[in-house]
């Protein structure tokens, strides 16, 4: 009796355990597709990547030749005599330098009189 029992029992469950092999066989189709598809996304990630420091060099080279002025010639805007310029100069602006001229005392040039203009003073 068990064994008709449990054959029984095998008939009544064998519809649900065919339909989990169905659905197993579903899920093993899913993980392929899954797997596939991973598979190409990780090839074309490592196509577009493959030459990633070639390029991040190419830029960091471009960027730093825009900013690279080992060419550049200083020159004096102050003055042609300057032959020492690096690469800054600075121009201070002040108020005008006024030279004062020195203080002299005007002496009055005098002409000698002569005998007549120091006759005439006596009478003044």
């Amino acid at each position: 009796m068990k064994y008709t029992g449990g054959v029984g029992q095998l008939s009544k469950s064998y519809q649900k355990m065919h339909q989990g092999i169905l659905k197993l066989s579903g899920g093993t189709g899913d993980l392929d597709n899954g797997v596939a598809e991973l598979h190409n996304g990780t090839r074309e990630l490592y196509e577009s990547t493959s030459d990633l420091p070639e390029q991040m060099k190419e830029e960091v080279d471009r960027m730093i030749s825009e900013y690279d002025k080992s060419d550049f010639e200083a020159f004096s805007f102050v003055s042609d005599q300057n032959k020492n310029v690096n690469l800054v100069q600075f121009v201070i602006k002040t108020e005008s330098i006024i030279k004062e001229e020195p203080k002299t005392k005007e002496v009055e040039e005098k002409e000698a009189k002569g005998f007549w203009e120091k006759l005439i003073d006596l009478f003044k």
